[in-house]
């Protein structure tokens, strides 16, 4: 029971990871498609923070992989 409780939550640590992935890389679009446009200099202010926001998730994908790798084993 408890070895089966322990794969759930690897399973569902992984899934964490990848939903953060796909989200980081999406604000990582985001933000640099955001850079190539001509905007106001209201909404130039807006441009670096969408990068930063997916690189912050894209980097916190190590604390997930490494939290379901501890927890499997």
């Amino acid at each position: 029971m408890v070895v089966k409780n322990i794969v759930y939550l690897g399973l569902l640590f992984g899934i964490i990871a990848t939903l953060i992935s796909h989200l980081s890389k999406g604000f990582q679009k985001q933000g640099i498609e955001i850079f190539d446009r001509d905007k106001s200099f209201k909404e130039k202010g807006k441009k670096p923070l969408i990068y930063i926001i997916g690189l912050i998730l894209n980097y916190s994908i190590v604390f997930f992989l490494n939290l379901k790798n501890f927890m499997v084993f």
